[in-house]
Formats: C-alpha cells, structure tokens, sequence
C-alpha cells in the first residue's frame, strides 16, 4: 500500500533531524575506561568512483528529419494542420505522432494540388481552365477542411468548377484550349446584362441567374426588340452577338417577326440560345471578381502555398510515407521523466477558494516521456 505524506507529518520529519543534530551523544570516555589510542597516520585512499553511465537524451531524430525534409515552411504547415504532432521547441522537435491516412491523401493527390494552383493562374488571367470535360483536380474536395485544404481552398476549388462548367457550355467540345479564348475574349460588344436594359430586365426577371431563360424569351421580344418602346440598341446587341458567335445574319428574320408581331420559332430559338450564353457571360464574368477578390481578403493565397510547399515534397519523392515509416521505427526509445501526480494536491488549478489545501497529499511518480 502506498504511504502518503501530510504537509503536517511532513514539517515533522523535516523537523526531527534538527532536533538530533542538537542532542549530543555520549563519548566513549562516559562508557568505558580510557584505551590507548591508535597511532594516527596517513589515511587509506579512497577508490576510485565508477563513472557515471551516460544519460540516453530524447531522440529527436524523426522531428529533425521532418524540418531537414519539408523545411520549417512545410513542417509548420503539416504542425499546425494537425497531420503531426511534435513537442518541444523549434529546433528540438520531438516527433509524438503522426497521421498517416491525411499524410497518404495528399501523397495521392499532389499532381491535382499543381494543377488547381495553375488554374488559378488561368482563371485570373480570363483563360479556359481545360479542354472540355470533368476537371481532374475536382476530387480534392474530398480532403477535408481541416487540413490543408482549408475552407478557402475549398471555396476557390467549387468557383473553378462552376468557371469550367460554364465556359465549355460556350465554347462547345473544343479539342484545344487555345481555340476557346478568341470565342469568348475578342468580342467587342459589352455583356447584356452590363447594359442599362439588361440590368433591368434581369432585376426584374432574375434572368441573369436563372437555369433556363425559356420562359423569359417571348417578354424580352415583347419588352425591348418590338413594339413602340423597342430598344434600338439592344436590336443590335442581340444581332452583333448571333453574329459574332455564331456566324448567323438573323436581321431579316427579326424585322418579319417585328412585323408582324408574332414571335417565329426560329427568332424563338435564337433569342433563347442569347439569353443563356449571356447568363454563362455573365456568370464567367461574375466568377472571376469573387476569385480576385477571394485571394486578396482571405488567406487563400498562403493556404495554397501552404499546400503547395508540402505536395511539392511528395512530388519529388514518391516514397516519402515509407521513408517516414523508416525513420520512425528506427528512432530509439525515449527515456523517462518525473511526473508528479496527486489525488488532493491540486497544484495547477486550486479547486478551494483559489488556494490550496492544507493535508493534500502527493506521491511522485515517473512515466516515460512522450
């Protein structure tokens, strides 16, 4: 059974040699007759001590490898992201865990983190993202916010998809990429809904947002191309665009229908087809502001570096996981340290009045440091 020390018995003990040392003990003149004493002469010499065995110190070799590895920009990142935990100060890390499912997530994923990087650069610049078709870095989304992949990330990765999903719907299945930019970024005529009757049409009707502009093609006729209140200008700007995209003169076709007053399928169709490539104009448009304005007024910038400083690592080095692994089963144990522990002593956080009690108890115990 473990014997516990009050602070009283304990100011006891303490007290009980002094007492001792005060009391003097009898001599051996008060015990017994005089004797001769013994010739003094020089003293034996004292052996030799044995040297003391070495103290093992705490390994820091998987910490050290870490910061030699991705450099103390990476190693920050992977520390404050939580993919390991080190403890220590910076320069003596001492490696405590690691996490090996979120390390291998971006160990899988480094080509797509290159190429949501590039792709911002292109979504900056006004440029296509690629070719027609699923983009390949979507499925980064499956890494999870609380790494590196961090909210801002997140939200740039779900603008990249919306920009690409709109702008292969208006170019078509363009095998090259370099094809789509003069369709959409060498037009002269400004977006419809930039215009003072496209603005209010689309405060009215939503039109700029809305899925299908369907419903909306026989008013924008009724409200701006025909009848007494007709825009000449948006006259123009609807057959300057059909034009331009697609090579059509609908002029002769407009004037029937203004004529008569009826709304062609034919005008139908086209004036559906405008309205929708506007909508993705617009939106294309709208995307690109929130991402500018997303990398100047939150972390996004530092985030993908961030990302970047830690993938371009497991790019260079395919086998990085297995040489971690190396690495940490080959570190040596670590030593102990004394941990003092108690069932009444509180000595971190004083439980009574903001003090501590008087008669708590404490024994001291030792654990292997982690």
């Amino acid at each position: 059974m473990r014997k516990h020390l009050t602070f009283a018995g304990l100011g006891l003990a303490l007290a009980m040699p002094l007492c001792a040392q005060t009391t003097e003990e009898p001599t051996a003149i008060d015990q017994a007759p005089a004797a001769s004493a013994p010739i003094p002469g020089p003293a034996p010499a004292a052996p030799n001590p044995a040297p003391a065995a070495p103290e093992r110190p705490v390994s820091s070799w998987p910490g050290q490898w870490l910061l030699d590895t991705f450099g103390p920009a990476g190693l920050e990142a992977l520390r404050s992201r939580g993919y390991v935990v080190l403890q220590g100060r910076p320069g003596a890390y001492r490696l405590h865990r690691v996490m090996w499912k979120q390390l291998e997530s971006i160990s899988r994923n480094t080509k797509y983190v290159q190429e949501m990087s590039e792709a911002l650069q292109h979504i900056l610049a006004g440029k296509p993202l690629a070719p027609a078709g699923p983009l390949s870095f979507r499925c980064l989304a499956d890494m999870p916010p609380s790494g590196l992949m961090t909210p801002p990330l997140q939200a740039l990765l779900a603008a990249l998809s919306a920009y690409h999903e709109h702008w292969t719907a208006l170019t078509g299945p363009a095998k090259d990429a370099s094809e789509i930019v003069p369709a959409l970024n060498a037009s002269a005529l400004p977006g419809l809904f930039e215009t003072v009757w496209g603005e209010s049409f689309a405060a009215r009707t939503r039109a700029d947002s809305i899925e299908d502009p369907a419903p909306l093609v026989e008013p924008y006729f009724d409200s701006y191309l025909s009848g007494l209140e007709a825009i000449p200008a948006a006259v123009d700007h609807l057959l300057g665009s059909v034009q331009e995209r697609h090579g059509a003169d609908i002029s002769a076709l407009l004037n029937k229908d203004i004529k008569s007053g009826q709304l062609s399928e034919p005008l139908r169709e086209h004036i559906h087809r405008y309205l929708l490539e506007q909508r993705r104009l617009s939106a294309v448009a709208r995307i690109r502001r929130q991402v500018a304005s997303l990398s100047k007024k939150t972390p996004l910038l530092r985030d993908l570096q961030a990302l970047e400083n830690v993938a371009g690592v497991f790019r260079n080095r395919p086998g990085l996981i297995a040489e971690l692994e190396g690495v940490v089963q080959a570190a040596p144990p670590s030593g102990v340290s004394p941990e003092l522990t108690s069932a009444g002593l509180h000595l971190q956080k004083p439980l009574k009045l903001g003090q501590h009690e008087l008669g708590s108890t404490a024994c001291p115990k030792a654990r292997p440091r982690k």
